[in-house]
């Protein structure tokens, strides 16, 4: 990264107006014997994902920064037939994510009781919650995106915050798809068109450093 990206990238997550968002981190999605693996899907990714952000969301925390969670509920009562039929071209036969369940669970990160959990039905965390105007009130302008998946809820997400002119920062190493390509294409998207991407440690090494404060020159 230049010295000028990251400059820039130091703005964009100063802890006075960013925000960490977790997304859709639960046990259907990320944990053993969830729904996406009981389906096959390779969750392996997912839970390395969740291994890096678990101490991120800490760095976060200690930093000052806003962690803000998104968890789907996708009961029945939400899924339309559009809903129903995509989960037919895939094979779904049953909804995931149901509230009350443990696959609706968040999956090795806990919100604590001063931090907001957005519920949506969507894939885009803005559509039909109150997530925008969480961010207005809090006065944040930087959106520091992790969590799954890279190529469906997180850039759904991520577009919707663009479109809202907030910045958008990706975390590489806490987000996941369920494929490399899939994962990629995304980040290859948003470094052209929608914001920029950072790995974990550069964004907690700007944190410290805000902590710390200003260095002093030997001539001061």
């Amino acid at each position: 990264m230049t010295d000028e990206m990251r400059a820039m990238l130091a703005r964009n997550v100063a802890p006075d107006q960013a925000a960490v968002v977790v997304i859709d981190v639960q046990n259907d999605f990320c944990a053993k014997g969830g729904y996406y693996d009981k389906t096959g899907a390779d969750i392996s990714a997912g839970a390395a994902a969740v291994e890096r952000l678990v101490p991120f969301i800490d760095a976060a925390r200690s930093a000052g920064v806003r962690v803000i969670y998104a968890r789907n509920h996708y009961d029945p009562v939400y899924i339309s037939e559009t809903q129903k039929a995509r989960l037919r071209r895939v094979g779904w036969d049953i909804p995931y994510c149901r509230q009350g369940t443990w696959g609706a669970d968040f999956y090795r990160v806990q919100p604590r009781p001063d931090e907001i959990v957005v519920t949506k039905h969507r894939f885009d965390a803005f559509y039909g919650t109150d997530l925008e105007i969480v961010l207005r009130a809090n006065k944040v302008r930087t959106l520091i995106m992790t969590g799954v998946a890279t190529n469906v809820c997180v850039e759904s997400t991520l577009r919707s915050a663009f479109f809202r002119d907030f910045e958008v920062v990706v975390i590489d190493d806490c987000c996941a798809a369920r494929t490399a390509k899939q994962h990629e294409a995304t980040l290859d998207n948003v470094r052209q068109f929608f914001g920029m991407v950072a790995q974990a440690d550069e964004v907690e090494a700007i944190w410290r450093e805000a902590k710390a404060g200003p260095r002093l020159s030997a001539a001061e």
